[in-house]
């Protein structure tokens, strides 16, 4: 899409990235998608994804809607449209060799688990390839491809540049960051950085007569006045700073200090979150959030989580606050229990909420040894997974963590962990009990993830041969798109080595940790074979 008509920097992509990534908002604004373009439904809901990283080649579209409509579908004709140069290279790499094996009287697959030939297809059955104001193609390559080789008109959706003034638009660019929500909001402060280092700590004052001074501009940050508080041994417990007269804080700097995160806020009464954030939404937050400060060294937001997540929800920059300083402040700990989840039913399981856990272990099993425990029962054949050694070590450099609780006890009986690359997700530790039932959820779910579009994963040997023969999950079949995918040198070899599984010809040998491990590449990676 044109950079002129909608231009991003790397905050917009950051900020429409993360509202995407959340379920409760990609769910609102592909519903107000829908409201728009009702007629475009079958294509957003494609992009939509159920909600796990929505709409990934659609950002600019999203975050500029402001400025672009959707049509179609209708026919145009190969001139109608251009595809890159890289991708009609390797489209028509692997279009001949198809031609090539064919001739040769080999079994040629050009198609991922269709023989079909791709010279006799009909293209009045192929789902519209989406074209942007440059005519440019942004979903559908392959298609595309094809119809230009035949000449033959296929069906389109179009991106057209033009002014969108539906009553949806200002929503969705509230979702995505771009309207600054202080036009709705009553707000009476700026905040300004500035003089943050000359807080002063003070003595202890026998007469009790000492309190902290803060700078209502320029206030001091949480840990100042938490090591302050723990310095002079809990004896100053008094500030200039009330319920009556907060003192602002910016909301992003709170958010460590949130004892319970968005998943496993305190339930309250049906509709009475949606009336606080409509009142927060039109008057600002008129009670202050409190902060606990402990002479343990922990401080918390003690009163007021709601409020800060409807504060970051609605893009509040600065919240008030008041302060209560204590003897001792301990933070709940956080279980798998405490997310209430149905038995059955796989939870994404915010990654702060497994670093949280992992950072403040204490002597009660928590969410990191709960979910470390699974990760070691299924590695503990080999000696334990390598990057994961201990609870402490999570969630280390994987993005997403998906569990399920099957049995009748509190904790989670099977886990699926992901990475996120260019590619998509990549599969790649696993967790289960030992159970029966939790080992087949946990094959049942990566075998559904395998067929989720962005999903893949390496497998080899057993879990493989269930992959393969039990699901017939799809893979990808080229030396090239592999390397792609792994940005990795691999040796490639089509077949398997001992001539098993005749129709799944993705095989290579790939070096790892100094062994040669032959592999086979699972999934639906972005970008092969679209």
């Amino acid at each position: 899409m044109n950079e002129e008509i909608h231009s991003m920097k790397t905050s917009d992509w950051e900020n429409v990235g993360n509202a995407l990534r959340d379920p409760k908002k990609a769910n609102e604004i592909h519903q107000l998608l829908i409201g728009m373009f009702p007629k475009q439904k079958r294509l957003l809901d494609y992009h939509y994804n159920e909600g796990r990283d929505s709409y990934p080649e659609l950002k600019r579209f999203i975050h500029g809607i402001d400025k672009y409509i959707l049509e179609g579908p209708f026919l145009v004709s190969p001139s109608d449209y251009k595809i890159s140069d890289e991708a009609v290279k390797e489209r028509e790499r692997k279009y001949q060799q198809y031609i090539k094996d064919k001739a040769a009287g080999k079994d040629a697959l050009y198609f991922r688990n269709n023989p079909a030939d791709p010279r006799e297809v009909d293209f009045s059955k192929f789902p519209p390839i989406t074209i942007d104001e440059n005519g440019e193609v942004t979903d559908g390559n392959h298609r595309a491809f094809l119809a230009q080789k035949a000449n033959a008109d296929l069906k389109a959706y179009k991106i057209i540049a033009q002014p969108n003034s539906h009553k949806n638009v200002a929503k969705i660019l509230q979702l995505v960051g771009r309207v600054d929500w202080r036009k709705f909001l009553n707000e009476s402060f700026t905040y300004d950085d500035v003089g943050r280092d000359n807080f002063v700590c003070p003595e202890i004052d026998p007469y009790g007569k000492a309190y902290y001074t803060i700078n209502k501009n320029n206030p001091p940050s949480i840990e100042q006045l938490l090591k302050c508080w723990v310095e002079n041994r809990g004896t100053i417990m008094e500030s200039n700073v009330d319920s009556s007269d907060p003192v602002y804080y910016p909301t992003e700097e709170l958010a460590p200090y949130r004892e319970y995160v968005k998943d496993r806020l305190r339930r309250i009464k049906t509709g009475k979150y949606e009336e606080l954030r409509a009142d927060i939404k039109e008057n600002g937050i008129r009670e202050p959030l409190l902060i606990q400060f402990g002479s343990n060294g922990v401080a918390k937001i003690g009163e007021g989580n709601h409020r800060h997540q409807i504060a970051q929800e609605l893009g509040l920059e600065q919240v008030p606050v008041y302060f209560l300083f204590q003897r001792e402040v301990n933070l709940n700990e956080n279980k798998w229990a405490d997310y209430d989840a149905p038995k059955g039913q796989w939870l994404d399981i915010p990654i702060e909420d497994i670093a949280s856990a992992a950072r403040d272990r204490g002597g009660e099993i928590n969410l990191a040894d709960e979910l470390y425990n699974l990760i070691n029962n299924a590695y503990k054949k080999i000696g334990g997974h390598s990057n994961i050694r201990s609870a402490s070590d999570l969630p280390g450099k994987y993005d997403e963590y998906i569990a399920t609780d099957i049995d009748s006890d509190p904790e989670p009986d099977a886990l699926r962990v992901s990475s996120n690359k260019p590619a998509g997700k990549k599969m790649t530790v696993a967790g289960h009990d030992g159970s029966k039932e939790a080992i087949t959820a946990y094959i049942d779910k990566s075998a559904q993830l395998l067929n989720t579009p962005g999903y893949f994963s390496e497998m080899s040997k057993a879990i493989a041969h269930i992959m393969i023969t039990k699901y017939g999950v799809p893979f990808v079949d080229s030396q090239e798109d592999v390397e792609r995918v792994l940005g990795k040198e691999i040796t490639w070899l089509g077949g398997h080595p001992e001539g098993k599984y005749p129709n799944y010809n993705g095989w290579y040998i790939r070096d790892i940790g100094g062994s040669k491990e032959t592999k086979i590449l699972l999934g639906l990676p972005k970008g092969v074979n679209e």
